[in-house]
């Protein structure tokens, strides 16, 4: 695609939304633990909860990438396994790698609840995986309701949100389940409408919006009971992110309010050339560091652990990043070699043959989502849980990828009777 053709915006908001995650996720390993300031550390998380930036600009792109198979008379489980390909694809290496530091991290004599949950943060990235599968498998049925009812769509979607969020404050937090799809589906709904351009630039439009959201997200706070929490600093303290709420969603209509309302102006910063490389090169990057970000911690706190380097070792917590900005710089530097190594894995050539078998697709979504749930619930080592259970649920994992021809290249073969149809990349 040349780059005049691209949303060079949509670009920079992808970048945008990838940084302040990473360090949203560093910092929550400081304001978890430094309890005096919880209190008020709760609000910053309306800032660094970014995940609605990244549905709203996956919508769009999704639209597109839909469009553009139904011209080409394009079988909708051909159109899946390209989408997870691109998604699932880089998780895999993730996964292996923590199966064979989970044995060789207890082996260096760190503590087991270390283990466990450096295990389970590890994957907290596999989430956003199964959230987003699971909302872009509707793509064709939501598109359509958006070309039939447009913004009705999203309307109709915020009374179950809301009677979900009623059942949740009442105790029965399974009820909130539901919402990872009509919380995460209206704002991923939404970025249609970036993409047929409806959302125009509008620093007035764009404005209103984010200060009614706003207005609202307020409301729910103070008056509704929602909690001020965007995301989960603690398993045990109540937050708008798991399950996902209208809170949440107000949030997201208060950022895009604001990526309307910036969109002229930084349209225009985009077009210089230095810009666009700096996103450019941070957008290919995307999903290794978002994936990634998370064992650059833990492994820089096992290393420190295991060299008696760092402070108090047996008494390990966040509050210690907040000392040592030199901790910090190291993760980045381990970031960068993680990202070094594993972007070469992404960037080796996935299959183009692609299988056109529709029940394949639905038995391959449905076996890889399970598989994310139970790692993104329970982690890879969890607590009480026998190794073959935890084992087993990777194979489920790994066996929904290979269904939809989503493993790495070097992993997935083709089997046997296998006759599959070429597919063109998005």
């Amino acid at each position: 695609m040349e780059i005049d053709k691209r949303d060079l915006y949509s670009d920079l908001l992808r970048a945008f939304s990838l940084a302040m995650v990473v360090v949203g996720h560093w910092l929550e390993l400081i304001t978890s633990h430094l309890k005096p300031l919880v209190a008020w550390t709760s609000w910053l998380t309306w800032v660094f909860q970014v995940i609605p930036i990244f549905f709203m600009v996956g919508g769009s792109l999704n639209a597109a990438s839909w469009t553009r198979s139904q011209e080409r008379g394009e079988a909708w489980a051909v159109w899946i396994r390209r989408r997870a390909q691109r998604l699932l694809t880089p998780l895999a290496p993730l996964v292996l790698l923590w199966l064979l530091l989970i044995p060789l991290l207890l082996v260096l004599g760190l503590p087991r609840d270390f283990v466990h949950a450096a295990a389970l943060t590890a994957v907290v990235p596999a989430w956003f995986l199964g959230a987003y599968l699971a909302v872009v498998v509707f793509t064709p049925v939501t598109w359509a309701l958006h070309r039939r009812f447009g913004v009705w769509v999203v309307f109709a979607m915020v009374a179950p949100i809301a009677v979900a969020d009623l059942f949740v404050h009442r105790g029965y937090a399974y009820a909130g389940d539901i919402n990872v799809l009509l919380v995460w589906g209206a704002i991923h709904q939404i970025g249609y409408f970036w993409h047929d351009r409806y959302l125009r630039s509008s620093r007035v439009g764009g404005a209103a919006v984010a200060l009614a959201a706003l207005g609202a997200l307020l409301l729910l706070v103070n008056v509704g009971g929602y909690p001020i929490s965007m995301v989960v600093v603690d398993a045990d303290a109540p937050n708008n992110a798991a399950p996902p709420s209208l809170a949440l969603l107000m949030l997201g209509l208060t950022q895009i309010g604001l990526c309307v309302a910036f969109r002229k102006a930084l349209t225009r910063w985009m077009q210089k050339p230095s810009a666009q490389r700096v996103v450019g090169g941070v957008g290919r990057l995307t999903m290794t560091v978002f994936l990634w970000h998370m064992t650059a911690i833990l492994l820089v706190a096992a290393l420190a652990w295991t060299s008696g380097n760092w402070p108090e070792a047996p008494d390990i917590n966040g509050s210690r990043w907040a000392v040592k900005p030199l901790w910090l710089l190291l993760i980045g530097v381990v970031l960068a070699g993680l990202v070094f190594v594993f972007r070469r894995v992404e960037d080796l050539p996935t299959r183009e043959a692609l299988h056109p078998s529709r029940r394949r697709a639905f038995l391959g979504i449905a076996l890889s989502l399970v598989g994310i749930a139970w790692i993104g619930l329970h982690g890879l080592d969890p607590s009480g849980v026998p190794l073959r259970i935890s084992l087993g649920m990777v194979g489920v994992l790994f066996a929904g990828m290979f269904a939809l021809d989503a493993m790495p290249p070097l992993l997935q073969r083709k089997a046997p009777g296998d006759d599959a149809i070429a597919a063109p990349r998005d």
